[in-house]
């Protein structure tokens, strides 16, 4: 910061000034009554000052010594905690307000762009300092579970994420192409609220959730669920997970009404089976209620479910026109995309015509690549 002098002589307390309803009405929401509050006032008025802007941001601490070059038209301290001054500065006028470490302006000027060119001068004099945000690149992951008492319980967990755009060499092509759509989704949305990852193991799914995660960090919230058996065969469980805190009265886990949810069932896929309905009851009819039935319609929520097995596999009731609002495949790398991504880490290409993700870790850690015949579980022959 310029010009390192602090001010005094500052008066410790505002004198008082009864003001008109229409000069009131120009100062809408703002400290009235100080001797700095009315002198911006009066300048408002007698300069026909018709544009003004407020702003305010985080600073350095500012408990040291300072001072800005512009005439002061008034000036005030409440003692202990900021100093409020009115500075003239080009073509308008900004009254400062300042504590230990934050700045708030409000100015004046006769033109928007004059306005504005007032304050980005105070912010060249009180730069905005960001703080480092702890959390970057990582994400909060709730694990759910059922309690003794039937209620879910959870703990949380930050974990390491990465932006899909940082690692979507990862995936192939088709992969990439449809993970962008899902990554640009907000809702609400007329779409189903089921999205399914299916694909051999090692091609990178759980990877994938953590970065939509991370992407939709904002509006929603993952919650892996530990125990989709239980899940599945106790409809009391599914009802108090996706409840609102007001509904689900005496749940250990806590649920915030204003976000989303998005209910993480991994390797799920026997669920989802054909013979899903014989071997489990009304298991996947419950499923399916949370993404387009009544249930799940008034509710915040979204399911992802992972699964191993080829779509085609799954009960056609999953796939059914506007249940899924997105079906990703996780492809292996083809020759093509296997030597990109080991040209991005100056490595060998083996000499495979498609490779998982997981088998070219494994290459790059020296491990001897064995790609074993997928099995099927849970599936109908």
């Amino acid at each position: 910061m310029t010009n390192a002098t602090r001010i005094s002589g500052l008066p410790d307390k505002p004198s008082t000034l009864v003001l008109t309803d229409a000069a009131a009405d120009r100062f809408a929401g703002s400290h009235l009554g100080g001797t700095v509050d009315a002198a911006m006032l009066a300048v408002i008025a007698a300069e026909h000052l018709h544009s003004g802007r407020t702003a305010g941001w985080r600073t350095l601490d500012t408990s040291g010594e300072w001072k800005l070059e512009a005439d002061i038209i008034s000036s005030y301290r409440q003692q202990g905690e900021s100093d409020e001054i009115l500075y003239r500065v080009l073509d308008g006028i900004g009254l400062l307000r300042v504590t230990e470490k934050s700045v708030r302006v409000k100015v004046a000027a006769p033109s928007p762009a004059a306005a504005l060119a007032v304050e980005n001068w105070f912010r060249q004099r009180f730069p905005e300092h960001v703080e480092e945000d702890k959390f970057k690149g990582k994400v909060l992951t709730r694990v759910i579970w059922q309690g003794h008492d039937g209620y879910p319980e959870e703990f949380s967990r930050n974990i390491d994420s990465e932006k899909f755009i940082d690692v979507e060499r990862n995936y192939a092509e088709s992969t990439r192409n449809s993970m962008a759509e899902l990554l640009e989704f907000r809702p609400p949305s007329k779409a189903g609220r089921l999205v399914l990852f299916h694909g051999a193991p090692g091609t990178g799914k759980t990877h994938a959730i953590l970065s939509l995660a991370a992407e939709w960090r904002e509006w929603a919230d993952l919650m892996m669920i530990s125990d989709p058996e239980r899940l599945m065969s106790d409809p009391s469980y599914l009802l108090k997970l996706i409840r609102t805190p007001e509904s689900a009265r005496g749940t250990k886990a806590k649920f915030n009404s204003n976000r989303w949810q998005v209910l993480v069932l991994e390797d799920a896929g026997e669920f989802l089976a054909p013979t899903a309905k014989v071997e489990t009851g009304q298991a996947l009819s419950r499923l399916l209620n949370i993404t387009d039935g009544i249930v799940g319609r008034a509710s915040q929520s979204l399911l992802l479910i992972t699964t191993n097995e080829n779509s085609k596999n799954l009960h056609p009731a999953v796939s059914r026109p506007g249940r899924c609002m997105a079906e990703i495949e996780f492809n292996a790398l083809n020759r093509a995309e296997i030597a990109a991504w080991c040209a991005d880490r100056e490595l060998e290409t083996p000499d495979r015509d498609t490779m998982t993700l997981a088998e070219l870790y494994a290459a790059t850690r020296g491990k001897e690549i064995v790609s074993k015949p997928q099995s099927k579980i849970g599936f109908a022959a």
